[in-house]
């Protein structure tokens, strides 16, 4: 099966399409050998990511130490002495039968209605600080209250990193 990354491959508006389609995908899925995708929702406010993030990782936390949301962009400042990092950011419109894998590769699929994982691409804009990343996708995990997975991507589907964040509030 085809793995593809980056924005819709159909737009939220053609809902009984978009559903169809990762009904098939996820019933293609299951058949195979391979693990089944995990369902994310698209859509919803941007305010569950607001407030500040720590890095959960080695990786994180070398490169982006605390990264703090707002309402239009994100700051940073790595634990390797980098100097601080500011971008806007633009969430993009997404559609379902996106596919993506977090940080432990697992896969992911986009769809219709409220699920456990929640996503979030964003179409970043900012200076050499951001070293040619274009997007991040953010996904939310319900179950586990204030954790962020976080894919970069240079281009919207050509993804170069995965990692991970703590909310901050839920680790003081």
């Amino acid at each position: 099966m085809t793995r593809t990354t980056g924005p819709a491959a159909f737009h939220p508006a053609q809902t009984l399409t978009g559903f169809l389609f990762a009904l098939a995908v996820t019933s293609c899925a299951l058949a195979s050998s391979e693990e089944p995708d995990r369902l994310a929702s698209v859509g919803g406010s941007t305010d569950v990511l607001y407030g500040e993030w720590t890095g959960g990782d080695t990786a994180s936390d070398a490169i982006y130490g605390t990264m703090k949301i707002s309402t239009s962009s994100i700051t940073w400042k790595g634990n390797n002495r980098d100097p601080r990092c500011t971008v806007n950011y633009r969430r993009l419109p997404e559609g379902y039968g996106v596919r993506f894998r977090d940080q432990t590769d697992n896969p992911y699929l986009t769809a219709p209605g409220d699920h456990r994982f929640k996503t979030y691409l964003l179409k970043i804009k900012g200076g050499k600080c951001a070293l040619g990343l274009t997007h991040f996708r953010l996904t939310l995990d319900d179950e586990l209250g204030g954790y962020l997975d976080m894919v970069e991507y240079k281009g919207p589907t050509n993804p170069i990193g995965r990692m991970h964040f703590h909310h901050k509030q839920s680790i003081d």
